[in-house]
């Protein structure tokens, strides 16, 4: 008998070791498995003529890049001449509406993708004039719960498992905050629509995605900002703080941003337990093109350490294979299953570089590709040393060839490849 127990104990144990093996195997897996993009943001502009069809290519595009919802930037906007568009048929005064009822179409075509939705809801563009008064902004947020309650009355009954969740849509940069009362104007108005959506919907977190900018402040001035906004501002939990990480725009560079993002890290409140993530920028501002995935990949790798979740702005707009070129958008795909790069090749080099006038008299100068090219996904241009320009290659294949230049000086222009690797450069010194 005290033979078959322990024979039984023994048994219990190594069960109950396996388990515990496995669950800590797991838990390791889930521990060191790395953070990607779930999500991203989209504009009225890039979808207003999409039909189904189109919006099904584009949610089997981002779900093959792991994505997993999108936020709907806005659905009423108001431009510098007071203006107001509207992207469904809305019922309230004074908006202009579309056609096409735009939300409902992205909805449509989200639920059968099974793909989640967060709304944005209004937006003015004297917000960024900041020659506002208080009432003008609470009376905006007023506007802005006006239609939260037409969007939930027209679409949440019929969306529930689809439509999840709120963006709201005015960025907010902490140097315009210095000022006490700017700060409480601030946090009244965002109390304005936080009460008002949770209690109308208590199940769809709200999203927000301020800025930074090191020009106008520094970390420590960011993080003692927030710190006094997320104190005062009625948060609940599941609530989510993306801070847009600013690499694309410049607004921080990539040997400061960890800095800024552990400074708000240390002020997250711990109730109510809110999801702090990062908007990874996918640009590059100064030639509005697509940032190189080596670059993409660097800004996730310094910030994976510090929040829990990326969203970016915008993978639609800068990675799309409908847009741009596949390259780009099969070499993410490629990451984030490997979480590594391959072995690339060094590209080709440009040929032909020569000086030439165009019709109107002007220096242009113009290349030829490589015979060798299948891996380049844009040209760059220097001029003295320094990067002036970014040309990059559409969905189509077709890549502009040509600079306009306008100064003296030594110009190179090399191509590149996704992962940013370049080829040697060839000179040519312009004398106007």
């Amino acid at each position: 008998c005290d033979m078959m127990k322990t024979a039984i104990l023994n048994i219990l144990i190594g069960i109950t070791f396996l388990f515990q093996t496995t669950c800590m195997s797991a838990f390791a897996q889930k521990q060191s498995s790395p953070n990607y993009i779930k999500g991203s943001f989209i504009q009225p502009h890039l979808f207003e003529n999409w039909d189904d069809a189109r919006w099904q290519k584009e949610f089997s595009m981002l779900q093959a890049a792991g994505m997993e919802f999108l936020i709907f930037m806005h659905t009423v906007y108001t431009d510098e001449e007071g203006k107001i568009q509207c992207v469904y048929p809305s019922e309230l005064p004074g908006v202009e509406k579309k056609e096409m009822d735009l939300l409902e179409i992205c909805l449509r075509n989200a639920k059968q993708a099974g793909f989640k939705i967060f709304v944005g809801l209004n937006f003015n563009e004297r917000w960024w004039k900041l020659d506002f008064t208080s009432e003008w902004l609470y009376g905006e947020m007023n506007w802005g719960n006006q239609i939260a309650k037409e969007l939930i009355q027209r679409y949440k009954k019929r969306y529930p498992e689809t439509m999840v969740g709120w963006y709201w849509v005015w960025e907010i940069e902490p140097s315009i905050c210095k000022d006490l009362n700017i700060k409480n104007t601030i946090i009244k108005a965002m109390n304005i629509n936080l009460d008002f959506l949770h209690s109308e919907t208590p199940d769809m977190p709200v999203l927000f995605s301020p800025f930074m900018n090191c020009q106008h402040g520094t970390s420590d001035n960011c993080a003692e900002v927030w710190k006094y906004i997320l104190e005062e501002i009625h948060l609940q939990d599941g609530d989510i703080f993306a801070p847009q990480d600013c690499i694309g725009s410049g607004f921080l560079n990539l040997s400061v941003v960890e800095e800024w993002y552990k400074k708000i890290e240390s002020i997250i409140p711990e109730s109510p337990k809110i999801k702090y993530w990062a908007n990874i920028e996918m640009f590059d501002q100064r030639f509005w093109t697509a940032a190189s995935l080596d670059r993409i990949k660097t800004q996730m790798d310094i910030l994976r350490p510090h929040v829990s979740g990326f969203i970016s702005f915008a993978y639609s707009h800068y990675y799309s294979p409908l847009l741009k070129t596949p390259l780009l958008h099969k070499a993410y795909i490629d990451y984030i299953k490997t979480g590594a790069f391959p072995h690339s090749m060094t590209p080709m080099p440009v040929r032909g570089l020569k000086q030439k006038k165009n019709d109107g008299g002007l220096s242009v100068l113009v290349w030829e590709s490589s015979d060798k090219e299948m891996d380049v996904v844009g040209y760059r241009i220097y001029k003295d040393g320094i990067l002036i320009a970014d040309i990059q290659y559409d969905n189509k294949g077709c890549c502009k060839r040509e600079y306009n230049v306008f100064d003296s000086g030594l110009y190179e222009i090399v191509s590149y490849d996704v992962y940013g690797n370049e080829s040697a450069r060839n000179k040519i010194r312009i004398d106007l």
